[in-house]
């Protein structure tokens, strides 16, 4: 009788993730196919420029015991990990999960967890991980003895889980959070995902063991996005790529986005009209950002579009005095909902500006009645706030000539002098001739008389 052919270490290994993950009542060739689209980085599309500084970024994370990969739909994260994943990383063998909104279950979470382990090669046989198959029940005890496993292994592995925000399981995080709760040098972590995670994480932080990976690391370069043009069959001039940079802010779906239009319009004569209006852009930042959001904070984003920056207090004062305003930025800025806060100027934010072109338009087409009041309760505020500048912007769009003749005499005639001059005559050189009534017995000429 003829001797068995031995099996290869991958061959075991590949039987034993079956085995493993048939508990779940899978068939074989259905979960064949399963893992090979979980279990493996996805392939970059035709076109993905590799870029060496973002790899760069990921290859020195992985050597720390957590790194989160935090940013909004469409900045390349899974891509950009992919393309490193590619590369060969140094940090030690790589395992990597694809998360989907069905793995928030404790069973099959750490069961591909389990399975990614074992095909990275980073399980020898004799270590507890080898042949661990989670229960029904995931209890505190299969977590230690996969903390235990962990330990154990004779190299570090680098354990990559994406699309992590889909994970919503209390006792899946509360699992994810004991495994990082230990020092263990084989144990190296990466979360990518759109939101930060729901995990303790100022430890790590303040201990330096924890690496952020955020949108502005993940934002084009001049250089990059040029590479990217020419990749998709595209050529723009110095001052269109800055033009188009100033609207995506190096947001990786708007560059593919914008190759589309420019495709089309090879002149760039579109690119003006790009940020507000394309509709290409408006339905993807709908779909991805603007419908993912529940109902009154998408009356929220509308409403507050009008503001080229705002905070908790002014957000309500728009909103006809309604609280919450500062809950919801800080809700959406940790969503990475295209909200930025901005640094050194207290509790105020930003929207991205492709995503604030598409709320404008929204609100213009489906809330146009509202738009004057919404803009004349912001004028109302800055210039309570002594803002002039930001309040006579304001009465400008809300068309309140009243409003803007009182700021005029009570607020603007005193900064003729001050630094604000520039920017307040570039407000008033917008508008017509007008004479309007101040008040009772005193009219005086419009904007342009009143501006020497």
């Amino acid at each position: 009788m003829n001797a068995e052919r031995p099996q290869s270490d991958a061959t075991i290994r590949s039987r034993r993730t079956l085995r493993q993950v048939q508990a779940l009542n899978v068939g074989e060739g259905a979960l064949t196919h399963l893992l090979d689209a979980k279990l493996a980085p996805p392939r970059p599309p035709p076109g993905f420029v590799v870029r060496p500084r973002v790899s760069g970024m990921f290859e020195a994370a992985a050597a720390c015991p957590l790194t989160v990969v935090s940013a909004g739909p469409g900045w390349g994260k899974t891509l950009a990990a992919a393309a490193w994943a590619a590369s060969g990383p140094t940090a030690g063998k790589l395992a990597w999960v694809s998360l989907d909104e069905g793995d928030s279950d404790p069973r099959l979470f750490w069961s591909y967890v389990l399975a990614a382990l074992r095909l990275s090669g980073a399980v020898p046989p004799e270590n507890d991980l080898a042949e661990l198959v989670p229960g029904p029940a995931v209890d505190e005890e299969m977590i230690r003895r996969i903390l235990y496993g962990i330990s154990q292994l004779p190299e570090p592995v680098v354990l990559v889980l994406d699309d992590f925000h889909n994970i919503h399981d209390a006792d899946v995080l509360s699992g994810v959070a004991t495994l990082l709760r230990y020092e263990l040098p084989q144990r190296r972590l990466v979360l990518i995902t759109r939101m930060d995670p729901v995990l303790s994480l100022h430890k790590l932080r303040l201990s330096g063991e924890l690496t952020e990976i955020r949108a502005a690391d993940l934002a084009f370069s001049p250089a990059e996005a040029t590479a990217m043009l020419e990749q998709l069959g595209v050529s723009v001039d110095a001052v269109r790529l800055a033009q188009l940079l100033g609207h995506t802010e190096g947001w990786a779906a708007g560059l593919r986005l914008a190759a589309l239009t420019l495709q089309v319009d090879p002149s760039g004569s579109q690119l003006a009209e790009y940020a507000a209006d394309d509709g290409v852009v408006a339905d993807y930042l709908a779909d991805q950002v603007f419908l993912a959001q529940p109902p009154p904070l998408r009356d929220f984003l509308l409403r507050t579009s009008i503001l080229e920056r705002v905070s908790g207090e002014l957000a309500d004062a728009v909103s006809g005095g309604e609280p919450g305003g500062h809950q919801y930025l800080e809700r959406l800025a940790r969503a990475n909902a295209f909200v930025v806060g901005l640094r050194g100027v207290g509790h105020w934010y930003r929207y991205h500006p492709m995503l604030r072109g598409m709320l404008q338009h929204r609100l213009s087409t489906e809330q146009s009645v509202t738009v004057p009041l919404l803009h004349r309760r912001a004028a109302l505020w800055f210039a309570a706030h002594d803002h002039p500048v930001e309040a006579t912007r304001h009465a400008v769009s809300a068309g309140d000539w009243a409003l803007l003749s009182e700021l005029l005499v009570t607020r603007v005639v005193a900064r003729l002098v001050s630094v604000e001059r520039q920017a307040l005559g570039r407000v008033l050189d917008k508008l017509p001739l007008l004479t309007v009534k101040i008040r009772p017995r005193c009219t005086c000429a419009g904007p342009r008389a009143a501006w020497p």
